[in-house]
C-alpha cells in the first residue's frame, strides 16, 4: 500500500498574532487563518498522489517569477507549484477549504513580488497571500463568487486586485476598498501596472464596445481602443488580455488583433488575421510581452507566435501555449495543456519546465507502478514506466510503429498490450521487444494483460480468444452454455492479475428479457442475471475478482440512474449520493464502471462546463465510499492491487466545439 505519509498539507487555524503574517486577510475565513503548504514530488492530497504528469496534471492558470528568480504556478483545483532551483514542486489546497469555497477553487492569477510576498486570486472570491508564514486567505468578502482575473502587487501595501465583471479594488496593508471603482462597469480581462501613477485596465463596456481605463494616481482616464478594420482582416472581436512592452507601451489583445499605443496616443495594428484563406486562424486566448519586446499570442488550440515591435511574426507552434506568464529576469514561460510549463527563450540548464509525458496518450497499471503510451517527439509512440511512488520514468520503447493514442494494457511484469488499429494488437516485453498479433473477421471490442502473460480479446462480433504467452496468434475460445446468439456488447474485464471475464448483455431485440451476463475465462457460463429496473440505456457492467457483477445505468422515468450488485441470484441497488445518482445515466454521461479485487470503482463527472471535479464510488460488500478526484472530465478508471490508477482522458474543446489535445493524468489514490 502506497505510504501517504508525507501529504501534510494541513489547514490550521491561527491563534492570535503567531499565526498572522499582517495581509489583512479574513474575507471568506477566519482572520489569521493559515495554511501550510508541504511542496513536494509527487504531490499529495489526502488519498490522491500524482504519478503522471508530475508534479501534478491539472490545468495551469497562471505563472509569475519573484525578483530573485523563484517562480510560483497556480491553475485548477487549488494547483500551486513552485520552483525549488532545479524543478517546479506542487502543492494544493487541502480539502477542508471547501468549509470556505465550496470546492478547491480555480486559481487564475498570481503575482510574486519577492518569495515571501505572492498574491493569488480565482473563481470563487478566492484571494489568498502567501507570506513567511504560510497561506492566508485575504478575500476581500466584497462578492463571494466574484471571479477575479488579475491580481498585482505594487508594494506591500499597494495591492490591485481585477474581476471578470468589472470591479477594481486595492489593498493598503490592511483593507481592501472600492473606491477607485471604474466609472462605467462592464466586463475586464486584466491588468497591466508600471507604477502607482500608471495602472491600466482592459475590457469592454458594453458587447462589441472595448475600453481601457488608465489610473494616473488621482484619477481614472477612460480611453477607446479601436482597432483597425478593413478587407483584409477579421474583425477585432472581444477583448482578450493587456500586457505592455519594455518601454512602457500598453499592449491591446483582441480575439484577432494585437493593438499598441504609443507614448504620443495614437494606436497601431501590430498583428491582425488575414481573411483570405480558407482557414483563418482561430482566436487568440492569451498574450503577454517578453524582456525583447516581443509579444507572444497563444491561439485557440492551433499555434503560438512572436510579434516584434514592427509587427513581423515568427511560429512557435512547437509550444502551443494555453497561456503565459513571466519567467526569471522577465523571460515568457508558456502554459501548456496537462500542467506543462515551457521556457523556450532559455539559454542555459536548467530550463524552467514540465513536460506532461502522457501527453495524446493513455496509461495501464503495473502491479504498483504504471505504463503510459505517449506521442514521441521523434514521431509515433513511446512507452515508459512510471513508478507508482512518483519519480523519474524509464523507457521501455520509442517506435514509429505504435500509435500516439491508443488503448493499452500491462501486467506487474511490465509485459504491456498496444491496440495499434481496429484488427491489431502490438505485445511490447519489458526489454523492448515487440511482436504483431492481429485479428481477422471483425475488429477488435476489448483485451486485457494478465500476469501469466496471456492476453484475451474480444471482438465487435463478440467472439472470444487468448493469446498465449510469447505467441503471436489468437486461440478462439468456445462460449459454452446460455444463448451466445443473443449476446451484445461483449467485453474481456480483468478483475485481478490473473482474473478475467468475459461480460455481455443477453435479450437485446427482446427488452423486458434483457441481462447481465458474466462468462469465465474459459467461456464458460457464470451468471446469467434478468435486469429488473427499467433502463433508458443499456448498462455498463463490472466484475469482482470472486465474479460477482454490478451494473450501473440510467433509469426510465427517473432524473439520473443507479448501480446494482448481484447478492443470492437477486440485483440490489447500491446507496449512492443523491447528487451522483442523478448524473449516473449511463454511456454518454462519463460514467465508468471497473472492478478489481473485490472492489468496483464507479466514476462520475459533472459536464456543465464548470470546474468541479470528479468523483469516484468505491463499492463493496461493505458499502460505497466516495471520493473527490481533484480534475476534470475523465474517461476511465484503471484499478490496481492495492488502490487504483485513475486515467483522466481530457480533451480541451476550441472554440469550435471540437477537441485539440488529448492527454492522459495518472494518479494513485490509496483505497483502504
Amino acid at each position: 500500500m502506497l505510504s501517504l505519509a508525507s501529504a501534510s498539507l494541513v489547514w490550521g487555524l491561527g491563534c492570535g498574532d503567531d499565526a498572522s503574517d499582517g495581509s489583512g486577510g479574513g474575507g471568506a475565513g477566519s482572520p489569521g487563518a493559515t495554511i501550510q503548504l508541504d511542496f513536494a514530488s509527487p504531490a499529495c492530497l489526502e488519498e490522491l498522489c500524482w504519478v503522471t504528469p508530475l508534479p501534478q496534471g491539472n490545468r495551469l492558470r497562471a505563472v509569475d517569477t519573484a525578483s530573485d528568480g523563484t517562480t510560483y504556478a497556480v491553475g485548477d483545483h487549488g494547483a500551486v507549484l513552485r520552483w525549488d532551483g532545479a524543478r517546479f514542486l506542487a502543492a494544493g489546497l487541502p480539502r477542508s477549504v471547501e468549509a470556505l469555497w465550496t470546492s478547491r477553487p480555480q486559481l487564475l492569477a498570481v503575482h510574486a513580488r519577492t518569495p515571501d510576498d505572492v498574491w493569488i486570486a480565482g473563481a470563487s472570491g478566492v484571494v489568498l497571500h502567501l507570506g513567511p508564514k504560510g497561506l492566508v486567505d485575504a478575500s476581500p468578502g466584497i462578492a463571494a463568487g466574484a471571479r477575479y482575473v488579475a491580481v498585482h502587487a505594487l508594494a506591500a501595501d499597494d495591492v490591485w486586485l481585477v474581476s471578470a465583471t468589472g470591479m477594481v479594488l486595492r489593498f493598503d496593508g490592511s483593507a481592501w476598498s472600492t473606491s477607485l471603482s471604474l466609472p462605467s462597469s462592464g466586463r475586464l480581462v486584466g491588468l497591466w501596472a508600471r507604477s502607482d501613477s500608471e495602472v491600466w485596465v482592459f475590457g469592454e463596456k458594453a458587447p462589441g464596445v472595448s475600453v481601457a481605463h488608465l489610473w494616473d494616481g488621482s484619477a481614472w482616464t477612460e480611453i477607446a481602443v479601436t482597432p483597425e478594420s478593413g478587407p483584409t482582416i477579421l474583425p477585432a472581436g472581444s477583448p482578450v488580455a493587456i500586457t505592455g512592452s519594455r518601454g512602457g507601451e500598453p499592449r491591446f489583445a483582441f480575439e484577432h488583433q494585437l493593438v499598441a499605443r504609443s507614448a504620443d496616443g495614437s494606436s497601431r495594428t501590430l498583428y491582425a488575421d488575414p481573411t483570405g484563406t480558407s482557414f483563418p486562424r482561430p482566436p487568440i486566448v492569451a498574450a503577454t510581452t517578453g524582456t525583447e519586446g516581443d509579444t507572444w499570442l497563444a491561439f485557440d488550440g492551433d499555434a503560438t507566435l512572436r510579434v516584434d515591435d514592427a509587427g513581423s511574426t515568427t511560429s512557435a507552434s512547437a509550444v502551443v501555449a494555453t497561456g503565459f506568464g513571466a519567467g526569471p529576469d522577465g523571460r515568457v514561460l508558456l502554459l501548456r495543456r496537462g500542467g506543462g510549463i515551457s521556457d523556450p527563450t532559455a539559454t542555459a540548464a536548467p530550463r524552467r519546465a514540465i513536460d506532461p509525458l502522457a501527453s495524446n496518450g493513455s496509461c495501464a497499471a503495473a502491479g504498483s507502478d504504471a505504463i503510459c503510451l505517449a506521442s514521441s517527439p521523434a514521431g509515433g509512440a513511446e512507452l515508459r514506466r512510471f513508478p507508482g511512488e512518483g519519480g523519474a520514468s524509464s523507457m521501455i520503447l520509442a517506435s514509429p510503429e505504435l500509435p500516439e493514442a491508443g488503448a493499452i494494457d500491462a501486467n506487474a511484469a511490465g509485459l504491456t498490450a498496444v491496440q495499434t488499429n481496429y484488427s491489431e494488437l502490438r505485445i511490447v516485453e519489458p526489454n523492448g521487444a515487440m511482436r504483431s498479433v492481429s485479428v481477422s473477421g471483425s475488429d477488435i471490442d476489448s483485451f486485457a494483460m494478465t500476469d501469466d502473460g496471456s492476453v484475451y480479446v474480444v471482438t465487435l462480433d463478440c467472439r472470444f480468444g487468448r493469446v498465449l504467452p510469447g505467441q503471436s496468434s489468437i486461440t478462439p475460445i468456445t462460449r459454452s452454455g446460455g444463448a451466445p446468439d443473443d449476446e451484445f456488447l461483449c467485453e474481456v474485464k480483468k478483475a485481478g492479475p490473473n482474473e478475467v471475464y468475459l461480460t455481455a448483455l443477453g435479450g437485446v431485440l427482446t427488452p423486458e428479457r434483457r441481462s447481465v451476463i458474466v462468462r469465465r475465462s474459459d467461456g464458460s457460463l457464470l451468471h446469467d442475471a434478468l435486469v429488473t429496473e427499467e433502463l433508458h440505456n443499456y448498462p455498463i457492467v463490472a466484475v469482482t475478482a470472486s465474479g460477482v457483477p454490478y451494473y450501473a445505468g440510467g433509469l426510465k422515468n427517473t432524473i439520473g440512474g443507479a448501480a446494482f450488485r448481484l447478492e443470492n441470484g437477486a440485483w440490489v441497488k447500491l446507496p449512492l449520493p443523491s447528487d451522483a445518482a442523478e448524473r449516473i445515466s449511463g454511456f454518454a454521461e462519463g460514467v465508468f464502471l471497473e472492478g478489481y479485487g473485490e472492489r468496483v470503482f464507479l466514476s462520475d463527472t459533472l459536464l456543465d462546463g464548470t470546474v468541479s471535479g470528479s468523483f469516484v464510488h468505491v463499492l463493496s460488500e461493505s458499502g460505497v465510499r466516495t471520493l473527490q478526484l481533484p480534475v476534470d472530465r475523465p474517461t476511465s478508471v484503471v484499478p490496481s492491487a492495492d488502490g487504483f490508477f485513475g486515467v483522466q482522458l481530457d480533451a480541451e474543446p476550441n472554440s469550435g466545439g471540437f477537441s485539440s489535445t488529448i492527454w492522459a493524468a495518472l494518479f494513485r489514490v490509496a483505497v483502504p
